[in-house]
């Protein structure tokens, strides 16, 4: 009976994301729990279908997008890490869509290409995951090694997506994951 609904679930799933035309793969590391303090070795399965419509998707990369448009940060496909536009690694989404930063503060979560805060409200968003205009941007910066993620604890229950953008800034959403 438990393969059963394993299936289905998974075929219903895939009918859902293959339905929406997201195809760019994510694979998310698995959450660290406070109750060990190193980071479990296990490969995560989990992978988020997302069509970034980035015309660059060679590097691996997607753009995040803050409310005025203008990408400020970007996460790596390969690894799920948050990068601010000037190269340094500020927090990282686990399995559950929960966005951590290194410093093990819990900062909000991951929706279908949008970064929310903790009351739900849009931080930045991917290229094409809603209708906002977005602007060229800049070169990036050589991106800075990645600290060791710090433990973190459950962030319980995500909020609904409130459909509306946050007051807070994203460099600064995203900047407090590092300190």
């Amino acid at each position: 009976m438990y393969k059963v609904l394993v299936f289905f679930t998974m075929f219903l799933l895939s009918f859902q994301l293959i339905g929406q035309n997201r195809y760019t793969n994510i694979e998310f590391d698995p959450p660290v729990s406070n109750s060990s303090n190193q980071k479990s070795n296990s490969q995560s399965n989990y992978n988020y279908n997302y069509n970034s419509n980035e015309s660059n998707k060679s590097s691996n990369e997607i753009s995040i997008y803050n409310a005025k448009g203008i990408a400020k940060a970007y996460v790596t496909t390969e690894d799920a890490v948050i990068y601010l536009w000037s190269g340094e690694p500020v927090a990282w989404i686990s399995q559950a869509n929960a966005i951590f930063g290194f410093n093990g503060k819990h900062l909000g979560w991951f929706d279908e290409g949008v970064i929310l805060d903790l009351n739900g409200d849009c931080v930045g968003y991917f290229k094409g995951s809603i209708n906002g205009a977005t602007s060229p941007s800049g070169p990036k910066s050589p991106k800075s090694p990645k600290p060791v993620k710090t433990p973190v604890s459950n962030p319980g229950i995500a909020p609904n997506n409130n459909h509306r953008f946050s007051d807070k800034d994203l460099e600064f959403f995203l900047i407090r994951g590092y300190y």
